[in-house]
């Protein structure tokens, strides 16, 4: 299976697997051309999903969801220390960040992020 940038440079799909992991591994969702005419376009998600696994899929949407959140810039924005639970904690005064996944549950403190209960 053959895999195009926007620009039409064509890559198989294992070529673009790899390439994908390892750039999810440095935490890098910006998915860009490889040709050696120096393209650096993105590949389109409809691109991507035609040949990555549908774990590598959900990772590359996590990471960059995660990216995307970040550059948002959200006031009070607090993360859970043991799993990738987010909300927003507008009173300051709050000392704890009770994450509010089934499958985590964690009590934490919002300063050093130390565990203080699993809920």
């Amino acid at each position: 299976m053959m895999v195009a940038c926007p620009d039409g440079h064509l890559f198989c799909g294992s070529c673009i697997r790899r390439y994908t992991a390892t750039k999810l591994g440095d935490l890098d969702p910006y998915i860009t051309c490889m040709d050696q005419s120096g393209c650096r376009l993105l590949f389109a998600e409809s691109q991507l999903s035609r040949c990555l696994s549908s774990k590598l899929l959900h990772l590359y949407e996590r990471v960059k969801q995660t990216k995307e959140i970040e550059a948002a810039g959200i006031e009070g924005l607090e993360e859970c220390p043991f799993c990738e639970y987010k909300v927003i904690i507008e009173n300051e005064e709050e000392k704890l960040l009770v994450c509010e996944r089934e499958d985590c549950g964690a009590i934490s403190c919002r300063t050093c992020k130390k565990l203080v209960r699993k809920g």
